[in-house]
């Protein structure tokens, strides 16, 4: 009878070992997913124009006006340019490496 007992009682230890086991896995996925969108957020906030850091200080409006400048100068002594197309193959393995990456 005794051991009836412990083989239950064994049996419902594993089984709450297994639960506590996919608990802390989908724990372990849902951290890695929100880490992963706070950083996404943090450098999408920085680089964009309404960040008051970067938009409100002068010396970096002058910077980027002057950056621009030779960059049209540029473009306008430059020929269009035609934009290249990938091959359907090339843009499998893109998709593929870029899946990868984000998982």
């Amino acid at each position: 009878m005794f051991e009836i007992f412990a083989m239950v009682g064994w049996v419902i230890v594993g089984i709450l070992l297994l639960y506590l086991w996919a608990d802390v896995r989908e724990i372990k996925r849902d951290l890695k997913n929100c880490r992963r969108d706070m950083v996404r957020n943090s450098l999408g906030g920085r680089t964009s124009e309404n960040y008051p850091g970067f938009s409100e200080e002068q010396y970096w409006k002058e910077a980027r006006q002057e950056e621009t400048e030779p960059a049209q100068r540029k473009e306008e002594k430059l020929p269009p340019k035609k934009s290249a197309s990938l091959k359907p193959g090339e843009e499998q393995v893109l998709r593929e490496i870029l899946a990868e990456f984000l998982n």
